[in-house]
């Protein structure tokens, strides 16, 4: 049976110059004729084109990452064309905020093509499957995007010469958008496409986040729902469909943590399309391997995982390195193995503590470009979801979730978990980064409550920590600059009816 690695790997050419503009229509339509799609063989090489403009530069491959943990308020680098994400005031013209833009409208643009193309009006259970995943792809990319941008434009079907540049949409129509998109999407994805391709579960999760964010953000709500039963509604059609692996560093290790049972949604990476991400953020001279170490941990996210699990060492192991053996015999400490914990004002290296999740593992290899898949959705993280959810509609149900996940890692809930529904919701906030720091999820997390939440969870906290080392770096505080990217210069430029 052939996998969606291979599907890619077929249709890797077709998408190889997607980013050579960064305008927001900038390329044709992927397919546009509805003969193509008339046959099984042909909707799938066109739904693997949508696949691969999400692992593309612009999105999965690099870029996209990028964006979320550089301007998340958790990390550090130096990465000359970043600082104003790191600060949490991203520039119109930075680079990543254009083509994290272009890379996502290009993945829409193709999706919309399938969904028009292909007919659902068949019996044929892969030609339905294909659809449905067009649909749950268009409504992830917009999910992403309404929560980084705001107000964007919406378009849901192919593009012509008469709806070329698009108005931006206010967030509840793009809202009401996605739900109806992963709708769809549930009811069409059955399973058909076989290994490597996410299940309708995917789309039940990805609907009980955008509940969740609904839920936390009145102001982009449609009506009055209630928006964390609706999460729960859906959330619970995923639980007991995976499982938690036994072994949480297994999750990480790049040589055996793919397609896993725990893992619902994963981007496939392959021999030709290769992650350049783990060469940027793996562990110099760790292996091996040359690499880049671009990424680093603020401090004050480690010490607070440490003080609210001093025993945790399956997880503190499998996400920060303090201290290896480096391949020329010494050893290199970082914070806070190094100087006893004391961070050096004078020293970078030894003031940030390294991800280690993101490290390439083997040590022999040679080519520091990787095939490992990128997880977008785990199990884990589902549980995360239900513990919350259940604790905002106090139905009894919290704790069961948090004793699950936590009882992988041989740990029980803490004493804050007890002490009632507001502190429950502080420390299920934090459980999210102890259990997924570096996965992609910070950004999202730490400003679904709100600015406030935000100021007060992550911003202010880093700044105490900032004015005592010289190597850090001050967040801005306006809500205006920290709460979204910037709108892109490329899509004003290019746009007429973008003001």
């Amino acid at each position: 049976m052939r996998t969606i690695k291979q599907y890619i790997l077929c249709t890797f050419l077709l998408g190889f110059f997607a980013f050579s503009s960064c305008s927001l229509e900038e390329e044709p339509p992927y397919l546009t004729s509805e003969t193509i799609y008339s046959k099984p063989d042909n909707a799938e090489s066109a739904l693997n084109g949508v696949y691969h403009a999400l692992a593309d530069w612009g999105t999965y491959r690099y870029f996209f990452p990028k964006a979320l943990n550089f301007n998340s308020g958790f990390y550090m680098s130096r990465d000359w064309q970043s600082a104003d994400l790191l600060n949490l005031d991203p520039l119109q013209g930075n680079f990543i905020v254009n083509i994290v833009w272009s890379g996502h409208y290009n993945t829409i643009s193709r999706a919309n093509d399938v969904i028009s193309g292909v007919s659902v009006d068949t019996d044929d259970g892969l030609i339905k499957d294909v659809v449905g995943q067009a649909y749950f792809l268009r409504a992830f990319s917009y999910f992403n995007l309404v929560r980084l941008y705001g107000d964007i434009p919406l378009r849901t079907e192919p593009v012509n010469s008469e709806t070329l540049y698009l108005p931006k949409e206010d967030s509840k129509v793009v809202f009401d958008q996605i739900i109806s998109d992963a709708k769809s999407a549930i009811t069409y994805m059955n399973g058909a496409k076989g290994p490597g391709y996410p299940e309708q579960y995917a789309a039940n999760m990805l609907l009980a986040k955008v509940y969740m964010h609904l839920a936390t953000n009145p102001d982009l709500q449609s009506g009055s729902a209630d928006y964390w039963q609706l999460a729960y509604d859906e959330a619970i059609k995923v639980y007991g469909k995976y499982t938690l692996i036994s072994n949480y560093d297994e999750l990480f290790d790049g040589r055996t943590n793919e397609n896993t049972p725990e893992s619902i949604f994963e981007i496939q990476f392959n021999a030709t399309i290769k992650s350049d991400l783990f060469r940027d953020w793996s562990i110099s001279n760790y292996g091996a391997f040359g690499a880049w170490m671009g990424l680093r941990v603020n401090p004050e996210v480690y010490d607070r995982h440490l003080a609210a699990y001093p025993t945790d060492t399956e997880r503190l192991g499998s996400t920060f390195l303090t201290e290896y053996e480096n391949t020329f015999g010494g050893t290199s400490s970082f914070y806070p193995a190094y100087n006893n914990g004391i961070r050096d004002g004078s020293n970078y290296n030894q003031s940030f503590t390294l991800p280690f999740k993101t490290t390439i593992k083997d040590k022999t290899k040679t080519n520091n470009i990787s095939e490992r898949n990128t997880t977008i959705y785990r199990y884990g993280d589902l549980l995360i979801m239900l513990a919350e959810i259940s604790n905002e509609l106090n139905n009894g149900q919290q704790m069961g979730y948090v004793t699950e996940l936590l009882a992988r890692v041989g740990l029980t809930p803490r004493a804050e978990y007890s002490g009632g529904q507001d502190s429950f919701r502080e420390a299920i906030m934090e459980e999210y980064n102890y259990e997924l720091l570096t996965e992609g999820h910070e950004w999202y997390n730490n400003r679904r409550r709100g600015y406030q939440w935000f100021m007060d969870h992550v911003i202010n906290p880093h700044n105490d920590y900032a004015k005592k080392n010289a190597q850090d770096l001050i967040f801005a505080t306006a809500e205006s600059s920290v709460m979204h990217l910037a709108f892109p210069a490329n899509e004003i430029s290019a746009n007429p009816n973008i003001d």
